[in-house]
């Protein structure tokens, strides 16, 4: 028996104790609200860099026994650095022209073969810019390596950022904005400027939409819309419709030339018809039912207006391809919307950022309506009553 409890004694003294705690590791203040943090920053990074999450969150922990544990601080990774080194990095080859995603409305064959062209060429120019600054604008992001560029250098460089700018420029009134390889190209043009020279980088415009300094949005102005509902306006109802008309008609400035766009033939043929009868007699009114050829006459000179009436849907580029086209080279005449879309402020809104200085609602077949004439030169009417007023440009 004796012999028995000497060796259960020797087995218990071999045997790490029953009592023995293990040590326990200390919690970190706040640990989930940090991993959380880290988390999220790093998945921002990885949108910006495309550099696998799993590989930077292992970077920056401690593995035990299969565990991870928070062992480094939460990198800085500035979101900055991120982008521009994407940008300068990366290159996205041109979309292929049958893939070109276009903003023209029924495009011809001829547009989109042209566009193609235009879209190959200038993504050509923008990758031999690119490889040019590229060099300037590393150093530029780097602290220990920035400098303070002389004037002439600036000058230089600012220059050449516009050039590329605007022949870009040239090609987002063609392209829809979602088109990736042009997102780049416009992005990059962007953090170049900023970096060469903040001061210019309120000259970079899309080219999608006019920044408009001559005039403020008002709806009720940009619909046309009578200035006043009193009672004056009301009698006048009960005239005679033919003295009505002469008398919108006396009342518009002379000598006007104004284009009209449209596809539909009956439109066309009944404002070419009524305008011998009546309808803006002291004008020149010229029709087209395609943009191309608006714009072909306009560019090459062959013809100069001062207000033009377009369809937003036309064949061979539609109104929104055409007020860009047309603000792109410098047009200061009035361009008028008519369109069958209803006068919400929303589609106002975005006509006057893209160059449109008014919006004619009318119906689908509004030239069977026989007083549509009135209606039309009433509300033209109105715009230069507004013009006057507010002492617009156009």
């Amino acid at each position: 028996m004796k012999k028995y409890l000497i060796f259960v004694l020797a087995c218990l003294m071999a045997a790490p104790s029953f009592a023995q705690k293990v040590p326990k590791v200390p919690k970190i203040k706040g640990q989930a609200r940090i991993i959380q943090q880290q988390v999220r920053t790093l998945g921002q990074a990885n949108a910006l860099t495309q550099i696998p999450l799993s590989t930077l969150v292992l970077n920056n922990v401690r593995k035990v026994q299969g565990k991870v544990i928070l062992s480094t601080p939460v990198p800085n990774i500035p979101q900055s650095s991120l982008i521009a080194e994407r940008l300068m990095a990366q290159t996205l080859p041109p979309t292929e022209p049958f893939r070109l995603p276009l903003l023209l409305i029924d495009p011809s064959y001829e547009q989109r073969l042209a566009v193609a062209k235009q879209y190959k060429t200038t993504l050509e120019k923008f990758q031999q810019f690119k490889k040019e600054i590229n060099p300037v604008l590393y150093y530029q992001m780097k602290p220990s390596e920035r400098r303070v560029l002389p004037a002439v250098e600036k000058a230089r460089w600012a220059d050449k950022i516009l050039a590329m700018h605007n022949q870009l420029r040239a090609l987002n009134i063609l392209v829809a904005p979602h088109d990736q390889p042009l997102v780049q190209a416009n992005l990059y043009v962007q953090y170049a400027m900023e970096t060469i020279e903040p001061n210019f980088v309120g000259l970079l415009d899309s080219g999608l939409r006019e920044k408009r300094t001559d005039r403020k949005f008002n709806q009720k102005e940009f619909m046309m819309e009578p200035p006043k509902d009193g009672r004056l306006a009301s009698l006048k109802n009960y005239l005679p419709y033919s003295l009505r008309l002469r008398q919108a008609a006396n009342k518009m400035p002379a000598g006007i030339k104004m284009a009209v766009l449209n596809d539909r033939a009956s439109a066309l043929e009944a404002i070419q018809d009524k305008h011998k009868t009546g309808f803006c007699p002291k004008w020149e009114i010229t029709a087209y039912h395609d943009t191309e050829a608006l714009l072909n006459d306009i560019k090459y000179g062959r013809a100069q207006y001062d207000i033009i009436l377009t369809d937003l849907m036309v064949p061979g580029g539609g109104g929104y391809y055409l007020t860009a086209s047309l603000r792109h080279q410098g047009f200061g005449g009035v361009i008028l919307a008519a369109t069958a879309f209803q006068p919400e402020e929303r589609l106002s809104i975005g006509l006057f950022n893209k160059g449109f200085d008014g919006m004619l609602s009318l119906p689908e077949n509004f030239e069977l309506n026989k007083e549509w004439p009135l209606e039309m030169m009433e509300h033209f009417n109105n715009y230069f009553y507004y013009r006057d007023l507010n002492g617009w440009k156009r």
